[in-house]
């Protein structure tokens, strides 16, 4: 089932509450809520919310009813040059980090595809989304990515790997790391140079 990626999804930003953030507990805002209320991932909400967020959401929000976060796409979807990370590094130091690394490479940030996942549920559909168009590289962005994208098979980092209908994957650093670690940096940078030659 095809999704759109750039509409939120209550259910899902539960699911990535408690998948990818760990959050164990949220609070209801008041204007959904006859009183806000501290709802714990997994029990039933003590309070009734307001018809359009009731709609939305089970009045039990569990691990167990809620489906995966779909991926979150920004930018044109036929970029030749794509990046996946995971959803959770795609805001803050990690998305400004992104768009340095970018402009590095000499491109424009709003002209590059950046794919945000969270489940290994979706990897059908990005791959579909990957050969849709010709790319010349899809760089991705650390080793949790990696493990989303590709499941069940093997990759290995600093190469370049075409396991699906010709499309070229460089698995790279992490952007978390990155931000920890000076040297990745560095290591990156001679892999997105590698992505670069693609795009002569």
């Amino acid at each position: 089932m095809d999704h759109d990626w750039n509409q939120p999804d209550p259910k899902a930003s539960v699911a990535y509450l408690a998948r990818v953030l760990g959050v164990e507990s949220f609070l209801v805002p008041a204007e959904h809520a006859a009183a806000p209320v501290a709802t714990g991932i997994g029990t039933e909400m003590s309070t009734e919310m307001s018809t359009e967020m009731s709609t939305e959401m089970s009045a039990e929000v569990s691990m167990e009813n809620v489906a995966p976060t779909p991926p979150q796409a920004v930018g044109p979807r036929s970029s030749r040059l794509v990046f996946i990370a995971p959803l959770a590094h795609m805001q803050g130091e990690g998305l400004a980090l992104w768009s340095k690394m970018v402009q590095a490479m000499k491109q424009d940030p709003e002209q590059v595809l950046l794919i945000g996942l969270t489940s290994p549920d979706f990897a059908g559909e990005v791959w579909a989304q990957l050969s849709a168009a010709e790319r010349a590289a899809v760089v991705v962005l650390g080793e949790v990515a990696a493990n989303l994208l590709f499941s069940d098979e093997e990759w290995i980092a600093a190469r370049w790997l075409e396991p699906r209908a010709g499309v070229p994957v460089l698995v790279t650093h992490g952007l978390d790391g990155m931000l920890d670690n000076a040297d990745l940096k560095r290591s990156a940078w001679q892999h997105l140079q590698m992505a670069m030659r693609r795009l002569d």
